[in-house]
């Protein structure tokens, strides 16, 4: 069992990545380290972790070392930069940081996955002047690609990242959230072969959905997100049982009057789940009947 989190310090936005493992089923775990490696007191935030299964360990994060460099020479730097720690004995030991790229949206949360090509990453990029779309990486090769192309120029972060998940057959699911010249809301695409579906509209742009996260296994893939009826936080879902081909009506699965999360889905692609805390009904385990899934 690997956990990674972010440890708060003393000084504003700035905090470290830390890691820590249990061998015995999370009855013990070791001594939590910090993955960050430069020795700063600065920003570093918003991890994603994936494993292969056989060793491999990967997490990637929002970095602000390079934007504090610049800084202290007093030049321009956009945005913050992505770090990557890998380790290739079960989170044993992790190999020195390497930076991925730089110029990337500070403040949305990063995706990662194992891919048969490795571990993928997506993160809200900048694109010339504060266009602020998805790029999407092979992290073994450093391959960067666009991932949308919405357009969204905005002179600030949306606190609003993207999810990722890859199913059994190797295809990756996208799920995020635009306000951009060419669409604006909640959306989902497939890539595959080399080949992506056109974003699918999610969710009431009306009803302020936002924050969707998608997960796979075999051919299952399951969507999340949440919405807000003027009265109550709704947490929202559709699953398809084709790899994304075709999709089940979105559910109301449940809804809280007080402070929520946002709704995060589990399966193994038989049983689906979705996970949800709130102020007032705690946190919930919410099963949903999908019929025969495969």
């Amino acid at each position: 069992m690997l956990l990674t989190w972010s440890q708060s310090l003393p000084r504003k936005y700035a905090g470290n990545i830390r890691f820590a493992r249990s061998t015995d089923g999370g009855r013990s775990f070791s001594v939590p380290m910090t993955l960050n490696d430069d020795g700063g007191i600065g920003s570093h935030r918003f991890e994603s972790l994936a494993i292969d299964g056989a060793g491999r360990v990967a997490v990637v994060w929002l970095d602000g070392r390079d934007r504090d460099a610049a800084r202290g020479k007093k030049s321009a730097f956009a945005g913050s930069s992505v770090y990557l720690a890998e380790s290739a004995d079960n989170g044993a030991h992790f190999n020195a940081n390497r930076k991925l790229t730089e110029h990337t949206c500070e403040c949305c949360r990063t995706s990662l996955v194992w891919t048969a090509e490795g571990p993928v990453a997506l993160w809200r990029n900048l694109y010339g002047t504060n266009t602020r779309d998805f790029a999407l990486a092979n992290l073994d090769t450093g391959k960067v690609d666009r991932a949308t192309d919405d357009e969204w120029q905005i002179d600030a972060c949306p606190h609003h990242g993207g999810g990722l998940a890859v199913d059994g057959h190797g295809a990756l699911h996208l799920v995020w959230f635009t306000q951009g010249k060419t669409r604006q809301g909640l959306f989902y695409k497939r890539l595959a072969g080399g080949r992506e579906s056109s974003p699918m509209a999610l969710g009431d742009p009306a009803a302020q959905a936002g924050h969707a996260t998608v997960a796979a296994a075999g051919r299952m893939v399951l969507i999340t997100w949440r919405e807000f009826d003027g009265r109550a936080y709704v947490a929202r879902a559709m699953h398809s049982t084709d790899g994304g081909a075709s999709w089940s009506a979105p559910l109301r699965l449940a809804e809280s009057g007080g402070a929520a999360d946002y709704p995060l889905p589990l399966t193994d692609g038989k049983q689906v789940l979705v996970v949800w805390n709130s102020a007032t009904e705690g946190v919930r385990v919410l099963p949903l009947d999908v019929g025969n899934a495969k």
